[in-house]
């Protein structure tokens, strides 16, 4: 009796922290039930298998995720032992079956978010087969499990599979729109896994008309799945929906918050890109000048998004012919990124070969040896001497098209010969250039 009463209060303590959602303190506890039935040989009991499933779901919560595994994998065959006696006695059958699939669904999560996938399949793979037996194939819960069917076959690379899956829940969430719009997301998600661009945003934009008539437009989470929808789009090449959809959820974040808003700034500078990729250089200018000072006002200047902005403007002036701003723009970016993550990454080597290779266009070989001689020099105080066998490797190739694009005139054979020495000076040991 003793025992019993220990395990009802622990329970209950238990209940309590979970719902005031203490569940760092509710670890102990739930830890002190399962030690509990060990010391009294209990482990082969009803109580036994709900009080290791909830040891596995308090340890999934804090993401002590081995350990909720190892927890959840304990209760699954205890529970599943259940269901298989109520099945010969036909009591209580829905009830157990229930319990069972619910069970397996925690075990199937915890195995994704672990990244074991093809354990995570299987497990809801036999919850899908439960609820089919106790609920019924157009039960709701049926839908679910079938939806997370779905999601484990993508991560498992699984394709076909998770389309056949992620069409069986849909059709049974056709009367919930928002659950829909969820499957018709995931589906977008596997068509564009492969390559199938067109197909994915077809289902994206079902899925955004239908999340809209859930929950309006004017919402966060929507505005968040239009801006997926739009990098959809431009990951496609389809560049004026890409554009449409950024400037709507631009507009969106103005209506929601103000024009201050850095939601607002990120917009703009994907629009601009999308802009400029169907040749509205202009338009694409405008936007992003206008997101570099937005972020400025929110971030200051030394922020990584605004180093990207800036990049973003320099590639975007140089396609407008000015070479002065672009060269303005990629130096401040690269200021930017030099102090804040230092100038060993490769994106920082690539750009400053870009600059390099536009100051050379100008005429201006002082300006660019100056800049690569002191990018070196920073990385050797910063103790990275790859950046300066990226660069130079990068260099050569940059001088090998200048050579092949140089014509056989004399006017070229001396760009040639210019550019040579211009390598050899920089790098040094101008033999291996």
């Amino acid at each position: 009796m003793q025992y019993f009463e220990e395990i009802n209060m622990l329970r209950q303590q238990r209940g309590d922290l979970w719902r005031s959602e203490a569940y760092a303190e509710c670890v102990p506890v739930a830890e002190d039930t399962v030690k509990l039935h060990i010391r009294n040989e209990n482990i082969e009991s009803i109580e036994y298998a709900d009080d290791t499933f909830w040891m596995g779901r308090v340890y999934a919560q804090v993401g002590r995720l081995e350990e909720a595994r190892t927890w959840f994998e304990a209760s699954v065959p205890l529970t599943a032992r259940r269901y298989d006696a109520s099945a010969l006695l036909t009591v209580r059958l829905r009830e157990q079956g229930t319990l069972l699939a619910d069970r397996m669904t925690s075990l199937g999560v915890c195995y994704s978010r672990m990244g074991i996938h093809a354990k995570a399949v299987l497990t809801f793979r036999e919850a899908v087969t439960v609820r089919r037996h106790v609920l019924g194939v157009a039960h709701i819960d049926t839908a679910d499990s079938l939806y997370n069917l779905g999601n484990a076959c993508l991560d498992a690379g699984q394709l076909d599979e998770a389309i056949q899956y992620h069409e069986e829940a849909l059709a049974l969430r056709k009367n919930d729109d928002y659950a829909a719009a969820d499957g018709l997301f995931c589906l977008s998600h596997v068509y564009q896994k492969q390559q199938n661009f067109e197909r994915a945003e077809a289902e994206a934009r079902k899925a955004l008309r239908l999340r809209k008539r859930a929950i309006s437009d004017a919402t966060h989470e929507y505005v968040v799945e239009l801006l997926q929808y739009a990098q959809l789009c431009d990951s496609g090449e389809m560049y004026d929906r890409a554009a449409d959809a950024f400037g709507a959820a631009g507009r969106l974040i103005k209506k929601l918050y103000t024009e201050d808003h850095l939601h607002y700034a990120i917009a703009l500078n994907a629009q601009a890109e999308a802009l400029a990729k169907r040749g509205e250089t202009g338009r694409a200018l405008f936007n992003c000048n206008k997101a570099v000072r937005l972020i400025r006002r929110n971030l200051g200047d030394y922020h990584m998004i605004c180093a990207r902005v800036l990049r973003n403007l320099a590639f975007l002036h140089n396609q407008d012919g000015h070479g002065d701003r672009a060269e303005k723009a990629m130096s401040d970016s690269l200021r930017i990124r030099a102090k804040l993550v230092g100038v060993t990454q490769m994106d920082y080597s690539r750009d400053v070969l870009w600059l390099c290779g536009l100051l050379i266009e100008q005429g201006n070989y002082d300006r660019a040896q100056v800049l690569l001689q002191n990018t070196l020099a920073t990385a050797r105080e910063q103790g990275d001497e790859s950046v300066l066998s990226q660069m130079e490797e990068l260099f050569k190739v940059y001088l090998t098209l200048c050579e092949m694009n140089c014509t056989q005139t004399e006017e070229g054979r001396r760009e040639s010969e210019r550019l040579t020495a211009f390598l050899k000076q920089v790098f040094g040991g101008g033999d291996e250039a």
